[in-house]
């Protein structure tokens, strides 16, 4: 792969990564937020730490149910991402990206040393990248409504 090719490769999937958490509401585009699985989770949780007993499903004592509402109440999301986890989720995404360019600079040959202004340009430019996304999920969402 020459040099041209793998620098648009890295630019068009720095444009998709950035967008990535803005377009859609799966943690990376694969995982999804499931409000069900995260509290029977929350109840596998405080069973196996020995507080609550899952197998007697007959009689409840009101440990059990105020075992049960707290977990419920902590462990309840929405299926909605925050604004943090679409910040930390960005992040992630650049470091990915930043280690897809590293990983073709190497393979085209000798990697070059960079400095903490490399990285804060890229970071600006990765955030310029996520434009779009951001347009598309805050402001465009807010007028059709």
């Amino acid at each position: 792969m020459n040099t041209s090719l793998s620098s648009w490769l890295v630019i068009f999937v720095a444009l998709f990564a950035a967008s990535l958490p803005f377009v859609t509401e799966r943690i990376f585009g694969l995982i999804s937020i499931n409000t069900e699985r995260r509290k029977s989770a929350g109840l596998r949780l405080l069973a196996s730490a020995g507080v609550i007993s899952l197998k007697s499903k007959s009689r409840k004592s009101t440990w059990r149910y105020l075992f049960e509402y707290v977990g419920l109440t902590l462990l309840k999301t929405s299926t909605k991402k925050s604004a943090w986890m679409r910040l930390v989720e960005l992040i992630v995404l650049y470091f990915v990206v930043g280690a897809l360019g590293f990983f073709l600079e190497s393979n085209a040959g000798n990697r070059f040393e960079q400095k903490w202004e490399f990285f804060a340009v890229t970071a600006c430019l990765f955030m310029v990248l996520a434009f779009p996304g951001f347009v598309f999920r805050y402001l465009l969402k807010s007028q059709k409504n």
